[in-house]
């Protein structure tokens, strides 16, 4: 059974509606970090997609939301220098509460893995920018596609931040951190581990 079978054969009674606190995350801005300049296309931004999994995970909890792909070369090549075109389409679920999408992406990097990994992400980043605002405002041209890199109005704190490994240096508690730092529920359990040693 297909993602969208699955969605349509359940009673649209028993999804669960999103709370104003889970809502208040997916509209958040992605960290600056979460963005970088088209290798390509200087005019647009590329937005990480290991920065959207945290969210998601935070707001539907692991294993609560499901994305299934299916990518195919189209064997067109725009130049020399890039591969064959790669069109994917993607499907997002998020059974607890009834959120279906889906979309269509593409790249043409000349590495053939590359280019799935990047038509799947280009495809999964359409998808979260219909209900992530921090990601539709890349989409609606209202950060990033410019050179500069957009500007977060906190820097994201995560386990992978070089600044995690002295972080108990400078902050006595999870509080603290969150006045300088945005910071995901995941991230905020590994603080408090951290600081309960």
């Amino acid at each position: 059974m297909s993602l969208l079978d699955n969605h349509l054969s359940r009673d649209f009674s028993e999804y669960k509606v999103l709370s104003a606190e889970k809502l208040a995350i997916l509209n958040q801005d992605l960290p600056s970090e979460a963005f970088k300049q088209h290798p390509s296309k200087s005019f647009l931004t590329t937005i990480n997609a290991a920065f959207i999994y945290p969210v998601l995970n935070d707001v539907f909890g692991v294993g609560g939301w499901i994305l299934d792909a299916s990518a195919q070369k189209t064997g067109v090549r725009e130049s020399e220098k890039s591969g064959e075109s790669i069109l994917a389409k993607v499907e997002f679920f998020a059974p607890e509460y009834g959120i279906y999408r889906m979309a269509y992406g593409g790249n043409n990097n000349p590495d053939t893995g590359d280019a799935y990994k990047g038509a799947v992400t280009d495809a999964f980043t359409k998808i979260c920018s219909t209900f992530m605002d921090g990601v539709g405002k890349v989409w609606r041209n209202e950060i990033g596609k410019t050179k500069e890199a957009p500007v977060a109005t906190k820097k994201w704190l995560t386990t992978m931040s070089p600044e995690w490994s002295t972080i108990t240096e400078k902050y006595k508690s999870v509080e603290d951190v969150k006045k300088d730092y945005s910071i995901a529920n995941s991230t905020s359990i590994e603080l408090v581990k951290l600081f309960s040693k």
